[in-house]
Formats: C-alpha cells, sequence, structure tokens
C-alpha cells in the first residue's frame, strides 16, 4: 500500500548557500525510526525502519512510501529488527536484522519479497555493503569483539576478529569497499580505521583521540571520507592508511553520521543530533555547506543518492527528506578518466596488487571516441582496454567491452553521466578476462547518444599520450634491434624492438564475411586492430620480454569483439610462429608466458 504525505520547502539554508528545494514525505508511522537508506539495483530508494521491522521503498519519480515486511526471525527471544541495508550484487536489497546478541542477514527482491538467507549469527550487527569480491560483507560485535563477516548469496558465513578490542557499549562500524579493492570499516570507540583484503587479512590505522569515527565511503577523489561523530569532524584518509585531513563541521554538537559520496563531485553527510538536524555538502577541499532539515529535531541519519537527488532519513520525525538538483556533471576527460561515446560515458579504474603490496588508479588514454585504455605502472604497459558502444539500434541499451592485458586486481568503474547510473566490473587478483555487457545502459528513457565520431587518432600529441608513441605513427620507445625484419603495414605490427611480427584474420560465417585486421601501434610493445571501422577497435596484443624471469617472450591479448579471428605471431629472428585461435561467438583475453 503507497503510504505517506509530501511536503516541499525551499529554504535560504545558510549565508554561503544557494536556495535549495528540500522534499520531505512523511510516512504512515511517525515512530517506525526509519534510518538506513540506499539506492536498490531497481533504481528507488529502498529504506530500514527499525521500529516496524519494514523496509520502504520510494520511486524518485514520485510518490510516497510503500512498506514491505521483513521476515519475522528471532534471537534470544528478541525480533531481530531491520538496521542496515545495501544494494546486492544479484539485483535484489541485502539488509541486516539484529538485537543486542542476535543477528541475520535477509534479502529482498524489487517487489518486495523479504526471505532470511543466514542461519541466526551470534552477533550484534551494524553495517553492510556489497565487496569488490561479489560477495556481502558486515559488521558487528561477536564474542564482545568488533568481528567482519562475509557471506556468500547462498548463506556462507566467514567471520575475521579485529586487532584491536572495541568496548562492547559503544561500539559501532561502518564498512565499504575502498578504491582499491579492499573493504574498509571504522572502528568506533577504538578510534581506528580498518582495512581487510578479501583474503581476510586486517591492517588498523590510529585516528585522534575521541574521533569516533562512524560511516565510511570512497570518494571522488580516490581516497576515504568518514564522519567522527564525537570530535565534529569529516576524515580523510588515503589508502595506504595516512589521515590527511580532519575538517571541522562548523555547527557545535552535530553529531554527523552517514556520509555518501554525489555524482556532483562532493561528498553529503548528515548530521545527526537532534539540535543541529542539518545535510551538508564538503568539497575535496574540505569546504562544508551546511542545510537545515524543514522540521526541526528531525535527527536524519542515513543519506543515499537516487535519480538526480539526495535522499535522507529522519529518524525522530518519521519521515523521508530529499534534496533536488544534486544530479551528476558531465564527463571530464582527466588523467585518471576516460569520456566515452559522445563523453555520455565516464570510465574510471582502481587496481590492486596485493602480492606486491601496490595499489592505485588506473591512467587513461584515449583512442577513440569509443575507446581507450588504461595503463597502471609505466606508460609503456597497456594492461587494460575499454569500450562502449551505442546499441539503441540493436536491443535498446549501450554496451560495455572490455579486454584486459594483466592479471592483476581491478576494478572499472562505468557511469552514465545523463541519469548516474552505474556499472561495476571487478576483476579477481591473478584473473586474465576479456567481457562483454550488453544490457549495460538502457537507452530507452533519455535521448541516445550521438553517434559517435572518428576520433582524430593522428592528432594525439607525445604529451597528451604521456610519453607512449603518436597513435598512428609507429614510433618504438626502444632502440631498434637491428637483427629484426618486421616491416609495419596497415595490416602488420612490429612488437617489441620491431622483433615480432603480428597479423589477424577474421571472419564472420554468418555474414560470409572475411578479412584482416587493420593494425595500430600504441607502444613498442603494444597495438591494436580494427575490423570493420576504425573507430570500433576489436583486439589488443601486447608482447614482452619476460627473459629475465622465465628465459622466454610473453603473448597476451585481450579482445573487445566475438568476432572469429586468428592472432599470427612470427618471431623474426628464428622463424618461430605461434597462432592463437578465436572460434566464433567467444570472447577471450589470454596471456602465453612461455610463447617464445
Amino acid at each position: 500500500m503507497v503510504r505517506g504525505l509530501i511536503a516541499t520547502v525551499v529554504l535560504g539554508l545558510a549565508a554561503s548557500a544557494a536556495a535549495q528545494s528540500i522534499t520531505e514525505i512523511a510516512l504512515s508511522d511517525p515512530h517506525s525510526s526509519p534510518g538506513a537508506i540506499v539506492r536498490g539495483p531497481d533504481g528507488n530508494v529502498w529504506f530500514t525502519e527499525r521500529q516496524d521491522n519494514e523496509l520502504g521503498r520510494i520511486s524518485p519519480s514520485g510518490g510516497g512510501a510503500t512498506n514491505f515486511n521483513a521476515p519475522v526471525v528471532t534471537g534470544g527471544g528478541l525480533t531481530l529488527r531491520v538496521t542496515s541495508a545495501t544494494a546486492g550484487p544479484d539485483g535484489n536489497v541485502w539488509f541486516l536484522g539484529t538485537e543486542t546478541t542476535f543477528g541475520y542477514v535477509g534479502m529482498m527482491t524489487p517487489a518486495g519479497v523479504g526471505t532470511q538467507v543466514s542461519a541466526v549469527i551470534s552477533a550484534r550487527l551494524f553495517s553492510i555493503t556489497t565487496g569488490p569480491d561479489g560477495n556481502l560483507w558486515f559488521t558487528g560485535v561477536a564474542n564482545s569483539a568488533l568481528t567482519i563477516f562475509k557471506m556468500t548469496t547462498a548463506g556462507a558465513v566467514s567471520q575475521y576478529t579485529a586487532p584491536t578490542s572495541n568496548t562492547f557499549a559503544s561500539v559501532f562500524s561502518g564498512i565499504t569497499t575502498g578504491p582499491d579493492g579492499n573493504l574498509w570499516f571504522t572502528e568506533t570507540s577504538a578510534n581506528r580505521i580498518g582495512r581487510i583484503t578479501p583474503d581476510g587479512t586486517i591492517t588498523e590505522y590510529t585516528l585522534s583521540a575521541g574521533a569516533s569515527p562512524q560511516a565510511i565511503v570512497a570518494g571522488p577523489d580516490g581516497a576515504l571520507w568518514f564522519t567522527e561523530e564525537t570530535a565534529g569532524k569529516i576524515g580523510r584518509m588515503t589508502t595506504d592508511g595516512t589521515l590527511t585531513n580532519e575538517f571541522p563541521v562548523p555547527t557545535a554538537n552535530s553529531n554527523p553520521l552517514d556520509i555518501i559520496a554525489a555524482p556532483d563531485g562532493n561528498l553529503w553527510f548528515t548530521e545527526s543530533a537532534q539540535s543541529a538536524s542539518k545535510v551538508c555538502r564538503i568539497t575535496p577541499a574540505g569546504v562544508v555547506t551546511e542545510y537545515g532539515v524543514p522540521t526541526a529535531s528531525s535527527q536524519p541519519v542515513g543519506i543515499a543518492y537516487a535519480g538526480g537527488s539526495l535522499w535522507f532519513t529522519e529518524n525522530f520525525s518519521g519521515k523521508v527528506g530529499q534534496v533536488a538538483g544534486v544530479g551528476p556533471g558531465p564527463c571530464v576527460a582527466g588523467p585518471s578518466t576516460l569520456c566515452l561515446n559522445g563523453n555520455r560515458f565516464k570510465v574510471e579504474v582502481s587496481w590492486s596488487a596485493p602480492d606486491q603490496n601496490q595499489s592505485g588508479t588506473g591512467t587513461a588514454v584515449p583512442l577513440t571516441s569509443d575507446t581507450g585504455y588504461f595503463w597502471f605502472f609505466s606508460s609503456a604497459n597497456v594492461e587494460l582496454i575499454v569500450k562502449v558502444l551505442d546499441a539503441s539500434a540493436v536491443n535498446h541499451h549501450f554496451w560495455v567491452f572490455y579486454g584486459a592485458l594483466s592479471d592483476v586486481a581491478y576494478t572499472i568503474h562505468v557511469t552514465d553521466t545523463t541519469n548516474n547510473v552505474v556499472k561495476t566490473y571487478v576483476n579477481p587478483d591473478h584473473n586474465l578476462a576479456s567481457s562483454a555487457d550488453t544490457s549495460a545502459f538502457s537507452a530507452d528513457t533519455l535521448d541516445s547518444a550521438p553517434s559517435a565520431s572518428a576520433a582524430d587518432i593522428q592528432s594525439l600529441t607525445d604529451t597528451q599520450l604521456d610519453g607512449l608513441s603518436a597513435a598512428l605513427t609507429p614510433k618504438d620507445v626502444r632502440s631498434p634491434d637491428t637483427t629484426a625484419s618486421c616491416t609495419a603495414d596497415g595490416e602488420t605490427l612490429c612488437l617489441n624492438s620491431a622483433r615480432f611480427q603480428v597479423t589477424v584474420a577474421w571472419s564472420v560465417p554468418s555474414q560470409g564475411k572475411t578479412g584482416s585486421g587493420q593494425a595500430v601501434p600504441i607502444t613498442g610493445d603494444t597495438g591494436y586492430f580494427w575490423f570493420f571501422a576504425n573507430t570500433n577497435v576489436e583486439l589488443i596484443v601486447k608482447v614482452l620480454d619476460g627473459r629475465p624471469i622465465n628465459g622466454h617472450f610473453w603473448v597476451f591479448y585481450g579482445a573487445l569483439s566475438n568476432v572469429q579471428y586468428t592472432i599470427t605471431v612470427k618471431d623474426t629472428q628464428t622463424d618461430t610462429v605461434r597462432t592463437y585461435d578465436n572460434p566464433d561467438g567467444h570472447q577471450a583475453s589470454n596471456a602465453d608466458t612461455s610463447a617464445f
């Protein structure tokens, strides 16, 4: 049943803030205690109502709240009531139910059908998120110790105990996926930020005394941002554990609580003290603007973004608030950002090499208006290529392809800047993969992006490519091998000091078409081929000298296509030839570390 009354107030909320439209939706039960709030996989706003043991749903397009019962689960003789929620990896909303020393994990479908997934856990549970590994991660106290839990969508639970003792009475722990592919969490009473790798290794970082960190989120700048409830500050920590800033909140004793990264490039947080009752914006530079909630003493707690607006829960007043007009900005290409398909799609990559204790963001290099690549360690070493195509004429969607030349752990974030829909693609460590998502972004609700025009690749300068050779000019980054006999032409790449000759033959049996791949060098080690149009990259190939490691030259390739093809690589010094066949309908990456 749809429930709720809507009221809108336009306020000049602070001397430094422009007038801001805030709408409040009154829930039918003013005592339902709305708390956590998230954007669901279905694009709707979902929030917990602890007192009523329900999850509410609001459509960003308008209307009141629809409520759905959570499962009735008991522990220690008490009903375990919903407290935290997250968008799951499977298209459902996942949530925690808890009381005192017991809890469970549940799942709710977009239609509002709730299910208990985990068994009852002997722990008081706090916060849940979807991890980079596709599992659910959540925090709690088990046996009087702060514990990090990992659970598969089938309900299998693992747990890891934080090294530092946390006082049971005051402990809380928020958790989020970091830009480095790890999970980050807060330790309220211990005044620490923790990091846990997907395999369960925990590292802790100490904050200033009295900080009481609560919620934590990955910021737009690649750092972790968190609220310090007692100290009244917003903290910033880099992924190496360095506490770079603690920005004071203007209102004293305001109890900053939840925090999110919004598509306007800023972070937004709630001030949960009843005397404050504000939602606030903080820029990456630390400038804070506060906005008062129309209902006094409403105690805003959770905050989320969906459909061009911020949404927040008012725990004491039993309302959900909406801050309109906080939409995404246009894609702006930068050192770590590709803007693809008419600049509609923003692509960013974070990577980590746990074996080397290294992590970072990929450096972006555009190739065409649809395609670009990222390098991680060296500008001469291409690691990943990404393509976004407008296939609205085929299936009313934009398609995302990626092909890897590396088995490093990485996460690709692709954002449709017209509606802030984000698709995330996670590659675990030691996995080499290509992928095609042919239903990545719907093209039905908005005008299609302009047809991609051919990028003038020859206009890319060495400076723009950060030291790489111009994309269509065969310039090797090393001194050429005078014994090599490879001659580059429109269908031939000459790689690794021009020692290795690479050609590709392709075919589309269903259309009776065949041809030779058209070669475009990128670096001395790497190049790509297009088959049908020079704006449509199909395959990227790299040859590395791995002789110091295992006495061989290595061949890597990554595909952005499922067309049938055969790659032929010839060592011009020895005349040894290796061929790699891809069958029709198959998309793959491959690494041959004993090729030559």
